[in-house]
């Protein structure tokens, strides 16, 4: 107060009127309590509430941020099976069909065929789907049926079919024709390249420029065999939320140049996380663009102080590091296609690696007392984990795209073509489904955010949307020669791919952020409550220290001049004015009247003769006729 009192000079009175009486401030009073058992509870309180607001909701959730709903143009581009990728509509590019004798669904399997295997024949992108996209839809045939028709009293009637494989329909030949029934061959190798762009506000781009993820969800990896009826497609819905799902970032495609593309990332782009770049970016392209990239990598290398000794031998160290650790097929066969390992040789350490997991598990086993049977079932699911990753070792990413086939596809989404029924009982194959696959654009990171940290990332998410069927009716381009008296029309079934942009972009609010805060005070005084009751239960000093009890006022007397109610011992009237200092201030000292000290006797002798403190202390609320006369 000396240094307000020199500093700010104010006058003890203002037009007679006491300064200190008109600016006089009100705080709360509390109490010290010494207690080491309640402080460890009201600050255990304070470290948890600030910690889900302060360390769960802001910065792990970034929930101090406006979310915006992006908006942005999507674009398909099928390709049928081709040798390493390569365009179709290259003249040069030459297909890469598995044969039919490798596919159980055919009627000309090595082996035997399944029961409801059919005829195959091969198409090409143009050929499964002449339509192309159409409204953000992708259509692949797996099964196709001709059907003929005869006019018969103005009305087409299909004529009977033979040989089908569920009851009158996908049937091999009706009437006198045949071959009028086939599975498309390998539509699982056809291909599907997905670019998206997005815009919300000032921020916007496209997914060529930006890091691509996609999510796996464990609780949808399917068993080799494993059958889903129509029931469990419609009603075994998984949570594919928190660890359940894994994302995986999306390879680029041996040969193409993806780095250059991508925006600079400060996180990224700077330290010894350029180094590690670097270190990558040397294998991205073979032949001469290898070269040049390992030019560009040994002068940023020199600028960073590194040899160029060193650089590879880094970069040798990281590749074989990611070998061994990642665990995912398609790393083993990308690294395999850039240093010129065999194929049966990353299968070899594939196996392996998958080995030394199941022995691991056993041994964490026997460590933590678990049993043998339990061990093996955990080393079974990592193992059908790891091995589920095979189907996805054909996606990746190129400078017009990110590339999913539809065998990944189909993994991703749990589906089964082959074991997944509908209401009917009709295969996948034979009735189609729909895949919905959605592209989620994200500029928030958990804790990283908060200081600024915010670029834009694009995440896949697949997941089937039953259908008991999905098919498309088109008129047969060659008709009978008796037409119109007779007609015929194909019936496509298949997947339909339906891609969509999502996501959302955060923008820093300040509003957001103080309305947490004033959660975080909120919570706080909660803590107080919560401390201070538990104190009032358990401690049996703590009400005496937080509260000061006034006595009875119905044992008191009243002064006839200032109203104040005193003791009953007391025989002048101790009342000061109100908001005026009981030390300093002189007492009113009004004689006590008479008509209360005859009551004094009787006052002491009820005390005497009333309940103990604390047991129905309530009764002595009431008033005897001396004392209210």
């Amino acid at each position: 107060m000396k240094f307000l009192s020199k500093y700010l000079r104010l006058p003890e009175t203002i037009w007679g009127v006491d300064t200190d009486e008109v600016f006089a401030y009100e705080t709360n009073r509390k109490a010290w309590i010494r207690d080491r058992h309640l402080g460890v509870l009201y600050y255990f309180l304070i470290t948890f509430i600030l910690g889900w607001i302060l360390g769960g909701q802001i910065l792990w959730q970034n929930q101090h941020f406006v979310r915006r709903d992006v908006t942005g143009i999507q674009r398909m581009r099928s390709s049928h099976p081709t040798v390493n990728g390569c365009d179709p509509m290259d003249p040069h590019c030459q297909n890469n069909y598995l044969p039919i004798q490798d596919l159980p669904y055919c009627k000309d399997y090595k082996n035997t065929p399944w029961s409801d295997a059919a005829a195959c024949r091969y198409e090409d992108n143009v050929a499964a789907d002449p339509e192309g996209t159409v409204d953000n839809k992708l259509f692949f045939p797996t099964a196709v049926e001709l059907v003929t028709e005869d006019l018969v009293d103005g009305q087409y009637v299909e004529d009977p079919g033979h040989n089908c494989l569920q009851s009158d329909y996908l049937c091999e030949g009706r009437g006198s024709q045949s071959n009028m029934f086939y599975y498309v061959a390998d539509v699982a190798g056809f291909t599907v390249q997905f670019t998206s762009s997005y815009s919300r506000g000032s921020v916007q781009g496209s997914s060529l420029e930006e890091p691509g993820f996609f999510e796996i969800c464990d609780a949808q990896l399917r068993e080799e065999g494993d059958v889903k009826k129509w029931s469990t497609r419609l009603y075994d819905k998984h949570e594919c939320v928190g660890e359940a799902v894994q994302e995986v970032p999306i390879p680029c495609q041996p040969g193409a140049n993806c780095k250059e593309l991508q925006k600079f990332d400060a996180l990224k782009d700077t330290g010894e996380n350029l180094k590690s770049r670097l270190k990558d970016s040397v294998h991205d392209l073979p032949g001469n663009l290898a070269m040049t990239q390992k030019r560009r990598s040994s002068s940023r290398a020199a600028f960073l102080g590194v040899s160029a000794d060193m650089e590879a031998t880094n970069a040798t160290k990281e590749t074989q590091h990611w070998a061994s650790r990642d665990k995912l097929s398609e790393v083993y066969w990308s690294l395999a296609a850039f240093l010129g390992v065999s194929a049966d040789r990353a299968a070899t350490n594939a196996t392996k690696e998958t080995r030394r997991w199941a022995r691991a598990y056993q041994s964490i086993a026997a460590v933590l007392g678990v049993s043998a049977d339990r061990a093996a079932t955990n080393a079974t699911k990592e193992t059908r984990r790891l091995a589920s990753r095979e189907p996805l070792s054909r996606v990746y990413r190129n400078q017009w795209g990110d590339v999913f086939s539809i065998e990944s596809l189909l993994h991703l989404a749990g589906v089964d073509l082959d074991n997944d029924y509908n209401i009917d009982g009709w295969t996948t194959r034979q009735a189609g489904t729909v895949l919905e696959v959605t592209v989620r654009y994200n500029n928030l990171y958990p804790f990283l955010s908060s200081f600024g940290y915010t670029p834009v990332k694009y995440t896949y998410e697949v997941r089937e949307l039953p259908m008991p069927y999905v098919s498309r009716m088109t008129f047969a381009e060659v008709q009978p020669a008796e037409y119109p008296k007779k007609r015929s029309y194909e019936m496509r079934y298949g997947v339909l791919i339906w891609f969509k942009v999502g996501g959302s972009i955060g923008f820093f609010s300040c509003m957001y952020l103080l309305v947490f805060f004033t959660a975080a005070l909120g919570l706080v005084s909660v803590a107080s409550t919560v401390t201070d009751k538990i104190g009032e239960w358990y401690h049996p000093n703590f009400f005496h220290l937080k509260f000061d009890v006034s006595p009875d006022f119905s044992d008191m007397w009243i002064c006839d001049k200032c109203g104040y109610s005193n003791l009953e011992e007391d025989t002048h009237c101790q009342g000061v004015p109100s908001h005026m200092c009981p030390k300093t201030t002189p007492k009113c000292k009004e004689p006590r009247p008479a008509h209360t000290k005859a009551a004094e006797t009787e006052s002491s002798s009820e005390e005497e003769e009333s309940p103990a403190p604390g047991r129905m202390s309530f009764l002595r609320g009431w008033r005897s006729p001396a004392r209210s006369s």
